[in-house]
């Protein structure tokens, strides 16, 4: 018999079997934990970025109707914390337009 877990029932059986110091670090730290986990929306760029092998500012800004600089945005985040690649493409423009891949 094949057990599906959903991401929540998995993240709560591994809450239940957190050793109590652990589970006090986790508590104790809860805003900075938060703070790297990815937002709702960055999830889906996330998963957008491994479904299409790597994306750019425009695939983002196109998918959420939002700014190109809002797009970039939230890529560069994805990226200084550690969730994204990127590589510099370069623009005609002679400014930076960047390629970011998902690291998982």
């Amino acid at each position: 018999m094949v057990v599906l877990f959903t991401a929540k029932t998995f993240i709560e059986d591994i809450m239940h079997n957190l050793p109590p110091k652990l589970m006090k670090e986790v508590l104790e730290n809860a805003t900075a934990i938060r703070d790297v986990l990815p937002t709702s929306r960055q999830l889906q760029i996330i998963e957008l970025a491994k479904k299409k092998e790597g994306i750019t500012s425009e695939d983002v800004q196109s998918l959420f109707i939002i700014s190109l600089t809002g797009a970039s945005c939230q890529l560069g985040a994805l990226y200084k914390l550690g969730w994204l690649h990127r590589r510099d493409m370069g623009d005609i423009t002679g400014g930076r337009r960047y390629f970011y891949t998902s690291v998982y």
